[in-house]
């Protein structure tokens, strides 16, 4: 799976890692969808830390 080799690259070869960004038409840089996917993963993890913690006091 890809995540697993994503994740061996970040644990032995951080230094190597380049997140990977689309093109535009005219040769620009398209970032929009490497950001949308990291505010996805974020916005997951922070709704399973806070119902994690909240079945901590409950």
């Amino acid at each position: 799976m890809r995540h697993n080799a994503i994740s061996e690259m970040l644990s032995t070869r951080a230094q190597t890692f380049e997140p990977l960004f689309l093109r535009t038409a005219d040769g620009g840089l398209d970032v929009r969808p490497w950001c949308m996917g990291f505010y996805t993963v974020m916005k997951a993890s922070a709704a399973r830390l806070v119902a994690i913690a909240l079945a901590q006091y409950n």
